[in-house]
């Protein structure tokens, strides 16, 4: 192909795409002079009911409703005159119909085979006239959207104050709108370093951030909620804040961190179960040996202290398949009305030695007035006495242990909560999230079974146990419990 026909291809393939583009578009589009009408487009044709052939044998002023026709007389021909590049004329032209409908006309001087004619672009005022109400329209259906929300919707401006808080959202929190609008969002976060490291890593990165986060409520509730926060933008672009959808999912993490922990307990019960008999058995006929051995050799010295030793650790051993084969065994629980403050008395006197040997401070925060509900009195004192004892341990010499018992509020239902605090060496983020798993321990000595244990009890009670750490400032275990 030469180069002319090149560019002849090109001239005849963006005239075929010029007349796409005028024919698709939504505005009337014709072009006239002072005299005729030369073009007209689809969308001109249908505003006024008529064919293009019957369009192109008449007059512009033949399109205008008499009342117009001397305004539009001056302007257009101002503007073919070359008095005006542009003009912008309102006026109601006529339908085939008989119809008078508003019409917004913006027209340029444009060349037109070796004469001067114009470009006109009506517009249906109709359509462009009632702005308010659209607006007013759209607002309405925003908010019926967002009202509509059973997720959590909040704004809030760089800062990190409130400017929006949906109806999900006072649901969630038993606040109202009017109470929160202008505080910031952190009020509702356990742990309030967490929101503001999100909203300055929206500022930084200028994208969105998912998370989870447990948001206190009015009552004191907690609700661990999945919070998809994204950067809120003006017309220019500029952030001036950010959007938050939050999902509630307390109730399907609690369901799945249990029936996982059913399933993993189920299958570690059975392991530990075999592994344990088959170590009793043999178990039993070194330690039958070892006494007889005793008695009969009459060792003295460094010899019978070898043995003593021996006794001693079979004694031991003895003591771990013991508990081992406790976990594998299903919970069994003798209910009766009991009192948790006094439970918890009861463990703080049992260990009250221990805690004066270290010289710790324990403050207790007792709610004197908590009803008695029905456990399992020996375990539950098993499960606190268990905590109590990891707090001691973890505590430096004059530390401090806070003991809290307190009615909380989860998923809407009222609990007994037990929380015990220390100010320890806490425990490091990788370790937080398995101290509930089976024969996990980071301690010399000792099972790995005791916090296991612990979750067995309180879960059996139909309550759940949380624990917060942070290294070098602490632990807090929760511990939730049914008034039943």
């Amino acid at each position: 192909m030469s180069r002319s026909d090149s560019r002849s291809e090109e001239g005849r393939t963006s005239v075929v795409y010029n007349r796409m583009i005028v024919e698709e578009m939504k505005e009337g589009l014709f072009i006239g002079d002072r005299d005729s009408i030369l073009f007209v487009n689809e969308a001109f044709q249908s505003m006024h009911g008529l064919s293009r052939g019957s369009l192109l044998k008449k007059k512009i002023l033949d399109l205008v409703a008499r009342e117009f026709h001397e305004e539009l007389i001056e302007k257009l021909g101002a503007m073919i005159d070359g008095k005006s590049s542009q003009v912008q004329i309102e006026y109601s032209r006529l339908h085939q119909d008989g119809r008078k409908i508003p019409t917004q006309l913006r027209a340029n001087i444009i060349p037109f085979n070796h004469r001067r004619a114009f470009v006109g672009v009506c517009l249906d005022m109709k359509d462009q006239g009632e702005p308010e109400e659209k607006l007013d329209h759209l607002k309405e259906l925003s908010e019926n959207i967002l009202s509509s929300s059973y997720d959590s919707i909040t704004v809030v401006d760089q800062k990190g104050s409130i400017i929006y808080f949906s109806p999900a959202s006072e649901r969630i929190t038993h606040y109202k709108k009017e109470e929160v609008i202008g505080k910031s969002l952190s009020i509702f976060y356990k742990d309030k370093e967490l929101f503001r490291e999100k909203i300055e890593l929206i500022e930084r990165t200028k994208g969105p951030v998912s998370y989870e986060a447990v948001i206190l409520d009015k009552e004191g509730g907690e609700h661990i909620l999945f919070v998809s926060r994204s950067p809120l933008k003006d017309r220019e672009g500029n952030s001036i804040g950010s959007v938050g959808i939050c999902k509630d999912i307390t109730e399907r993490r609690l369901m799945e961190e249990r029936v996982r922990g059913r399933e993993r307990l189920a299958y570690i019960g059975q392991l530990t179960t075999l592994l344990a008999h088959e170590i009793r058995n043999p178990l039993s006929s070194v330690k039958m040996n070892v006494q007889i051995l005793s008695e009969k050799l009459n060792l003295s010295g460094n010899d019978r202290r070898r043995m003593e030793i021996v006794e001693s650790d079979i004694k031991k051993l003895e003591t771990i398949l013991e508990e081992v084969l406790n976990f594998a065994k299903p919970m069994k629980l003798s209910l009766e009305p009991a009192d948790v403050d006094e439970i918890v008395e009861e463990v703080l006197s049992t260990v009250d030695d221990r805690i004066r040997d270290k010289h710790i401070s324990v403050k207790r925060n007792l709610n004197r007035s908590l009803p008695k509900i029905l456990l399992d009195r020996g375990k539950i004192e098993q499960a606190i006495l268990n905590i109590v004892l990891n707090a001691i341990d973890a505590s430096k010499p004059n530390g401090n242990l806070k003991v809290i018992t307190e009615i909380g509020k989860v998923l809407e239902e009222q609990m007994i909560k037990i929380t015990i605090s220390d100010n320890g060496i806490g425990i490091e983020e990788e370790h937080l999230r398995n101290i509930f798993e089976p024969f996990y321990t980071t301690k010399l000595q000792g099972t790995g079974l005791g916090l296991t244990n612990v979750k067995k009890i309180v879960e059996a009670h139909g309550g759940f146990i949380r624990v917060d750490s942070a290294l070098g400032r602490g632990t807090s275990v929760y511990m939730f419990l049914r008034r039943r």
